[in-house]
């Protein structure tokens, strides 16, 4: 059947042209639109098509014009052959598809993907020599021109400028990349379209052995990538020590190429706290220096970040490696003290590593552009964790930024949880800081206003979480309480000395859940005390820490209720241990969930 489809319609019409489809090409010409381009195309049909799946060539024998046998995607009978084969068949089927018609051999699909790059991606190496030996055959009477038609062969691109080399390497046929690397040892210098080359894009994946292969094959080989990065970005950001060894042996200065953000390998490795490559980069004899003083786009230095990640190792050895770096500061003008205390995370691990190095305490007054210190940085976060800094017998506390304000101003003018920002004003007040000292006006009573209006906005909602977790403790109290004297399997009631025990009480599953329930109870109870003493408080200054002492004994008492039911029924259901397992599992399942909740509290 034939059909010829009109270009910007959907309508089919059949026609007659001697077993011909017609598929339409783009139109060449803007000013005539009316007018349609065709091109002729044989339809393949399913006997056909099936048979070249199978390899099987006696059907196509008596064909002539074998390529203009295609697919609605320009696929040959070759393509279709070499996607279904398995691997290691017989290539046959090829031989006698390429002794019939020669012009199979580049002819592309509509991916402009040859046969070579069909073997490549699959991994069918007998395939591709093959591919090759016929390429090198072309010129029989010049081997010169044979060797120049494969190639040429072996560098067209497809769709996606991937040659057939790319496609090996991307889908990890270590085999092919041998056959490919030794007929063309310049295929390593081909980027695609994402600027990928075959050497990044092992390095990328992981791919450990075809990186060392085309290392050991290539003296220089091109290792670009995406966003300006190099092969040893990759294996940087792959965390692979024995990868960033064998790069750096080869191109130790790659080290110094930066990506699009100004991050050389060593950035990547600070940023990650990945304290292997920021050792093996440091220990290089050239280059190391020089990498460990480059600046990004931001001006951060890779000490820079490793202080502002918190990574306390990656700081340290950066600064015993090149100490120099530490006297560096970004466009901002903050020095790695500044960005150690920036830091998002709750430790101050970076921050005591830069300080308990006195060769460096002259940064605890640095100011940045802006003129604020560490502990202006520290005052404008609200960072309980990094407050220790102020007790530094070498601390400006009175430093003044070129606003005219001190740390206790800053703090004082962030918005923030009333409770933690009255905490952290009371540590700076009784350091002796003062406020507004300096300035020239005082907050408006607009300010006050909408100030104590977040204030009493927060304490609502704060007394709607202490209601929500009163009434769990009090419920878990009772019900623990309750289950202390009416235990699991009853009480012995004959006569006796002992009359009234529990008939369980030699069982070790009975006594776990005696202690579990026991510790259920106290812990609730004591999360009750907890808010019925928040009662009778007026000051609110630690309202919130309060709130997370109860809610964490309420939380420890649920799970103690939860072992304490698990225990319980596993020692009623002893009669039957598969029905016990099953009780034990599905009761512990809620550990699951608890843990995920409990962590995003505490994260948050």
């Amino acid at each position: 059947m034939q059909y010829r489809r009109k270009m910007g319609s959907s309508s089919l019409h059949k026609v007659k042209e001697d077993g011909k489809v017609v598929q339409p090409k783009e139109n060449q010409n803007a000013e005539d639109k009316t007018e349609q381009q065709t091109e002729i195309i044989t339809n393949m049909g399913q006997g056909l098509y099936w048979a070249a799946a199978r390899g099987d060539f006696s059907i196509f024998q008596d064909k002539d014009q074998l390529q203009n046998l295609l697919t609605p995607n320009k696929n040959t009978i070759l393509h279709i052959y070499i996607t279904t084969a398995e691997y290691l068949k017989p290539t046959t089927f090829v031989e006698s598809v390429l002794t019939k018609c020669p012009a199979l051999l580049m002819q592309p699909n509509k991916k402009n993907e040859t046969p070579l790059h069909i073997a490549a991606r699959y991994g069918h190496d007998s395939i591709l020599k093959m591919l090759i030996q016929h390429a090198k055959g072309l010129h029989p009477q010049n081997q010169e021109r044979g060797l120049e038609e494969a190639r040429r062969m072996m560098r067209m691109l497809n769709e996606n400028h991937d040659t057939a080399f790319h496609e090996a390497v991307r889908f990890h046929h270590l085999s092919v990349v041998q056959i490919l690397i030794e007929e063309d040892p310049n295929l390593v210098y081909l980027a695609n379209r994402e600027q990928e080359t075959p050497l990044y894009m092992a390095a990328e994946r992981g791919y450990s052995d075809i990186v060392f292969k085309i290392l050991d094959k290539c003296k220089s080989p091109n290792t670009g990538g995406p966003d300006g990065r190099n092969a040893l970005h990759a294996a940087t950001i792959r965390k692979d020590q024995e990868m960033i060894k064998k790069i750096l042996a080869k191109m130790g200065d790659l080290l110094k190429e930066t990506d699009r953000v100004g991050w050389n390998p060593l950035h990547h490795a600070a940023y990650m706290g990945y304290l292997p490559a920021v050792k093996l980069f440091l220990e290089l004899p050239i280059g190391s220096a020089e990498a460990a003083y480059m600046k990004d786009t931001e001006g951060n230095t890779a000490l820079h970040l490793a202080a502002a990640w918190d990574h306390e190792e990656v700081t340290s050895e950066i600064i015993q490696k090149c100490p120099e770096c530490c006297e560096l500061v970004n466009k901002a003008g903050s020095s790695i003290l500044h960005a150690a205390v920036q830091s998002d995370g709750t430790t101050q691990r970076a921050m005591d590593a830069i300080l308990k190095r006195n060769a460096l305490k002259n940064l605890l007054n640095e100011k940045d552009n802006k003129g604020n210190t560490p502990l202006h940085h520290i005052a404008i976060s609200l960072n309980i964790d990094l407050v220790d800094l102020i007790d530094h017998s070498g601390v400006d506390r009175m430093a003044f930024n070129n606003q005219n304000q001190n740390a206790l101003d800053l703090a004082s003018a962030t918005k923030t949880q009333a409770a933690r920002k009255n905490q952290f004003i009371q540590r700076l007040q009784k350091k002796g800081l003062r406020s507004g000292t300096r300035l020239q006006h005082h907050p408006s009573n607009d300010d006050k206003e909408e100030e104590i209006e977040e204030d009493a906005s927060t304490l609502s909602e704060l007394d709607k979480a202490k209601d929500a977790n009163l009434i769990v403790a009090a419920l878990i109290a009772t019900v623990t309480f309750t289950a202390g004297f009416t235990v699991p399997g009853g009480f012995i009631s004959d006569k006796g000395p002992l009359q009234g025990t529990p008939i369980l009480g030699d069982s070790s599953a009975f006594k776990t859940f005696i202690i579990m329930d026991t510790l259920a109870m106290v812990l609730s109870s004591s999360a009750v005390s907890v808010h019925l003493f928040l009662r009778f408080r007026e000051d609110k200054s630690r309202l919130l820490w309060y709130f997370i002492l109860a809610f964490a004994l309420t939380a420890m008492g649920m799970a103690a209720m939860v072992l304490a039911f698990v225990t319980g029924t596993y020692a009623i259901l002893g009669y039957s241990r598969a029905l016990s397992i099953v009780a034990c599992v599905v009761g512990l399942s809620f550990f699951i969930l608890f843990y995920k909740l409990l962590t995003n509290f505490f994260s948050s």
